[in-house]
């Protein structure tokens, strides 16, 4: 007779395995706290970013519509009370000249005769853009809470993963 392929010491005496069975592992608080802790960042990671994302899109598509380019002079700065306006002249690719005043995303002392890069729509030269102003600075505020949410989504997955396969909770 060969010996048998588990060995049966091993074996508890109410027939269940070594391996402690799933509701005795739901019964520590640990691993209760991060399934709890995982679902709302499962749903609300990704409700966060598509939001972001359709935010980003909406706000983002006058300065896609400007594709119009030229360089403009600074006339004055630090105009109004938060101190933010700045005054341009600029010309437009027909040659007429236009004089324009963008917010800034923060108070600015820009040196008079500081030339910049605006951009325009062809059609309404009356709606200008600078990197730096107030549209250009939420842009990137938005892209930039896209970028930090997009990676806790994986961070939570692997964790969930990790989870599921080796049934424990890493250096818990």
């Amino acid at each position: 007779m060969t010996a048998p392929l588990v060995d049966s010491r091993l074996r508890r005496t109410s027939g269940r395995c070594i391996v402690r069975p799933v509701t005795a592992l739901w019964r520590r608080r640990p691993f209760r706290h991060v399934v709890f802790g995982l679902i709302p960042l499962l749903v609300v990671g990704p409700v966060l970013i598509i939001l972001l994302a359709v935010h980003l899109a909406d706000e983002s598509a006058p300065v896609r519509a400007a594709t119009s380019q030229a360089t403009a002079t600074v006339k004055r700065s630090g105009l109004g009370s938060d101190h933010r306006g700045i005054e341009l002249t600029w010309t437009d690719s027909g040659g007429t000249q236009h004089t324009s005043t963008v917010h800034s995303a923060r108070p600015a002392t820009v040196a008079p005769g500081s030339q910049v890069t605006v951009r325009y729509r062809p059609d309404d030269p009356g709606t200008i853009f600078v990197t730096g102003d107030d549209t250009t600075s939420r842009l990137a505020d938005l892209t930039f809470g896209i970028v930090l949410s997009v990676p806790g989504v994986p961070t939570v997955l692997e964790a969930r993963h990790r989870t599921h396969s080796t049934g424990t909770i890493p250096g818990v």
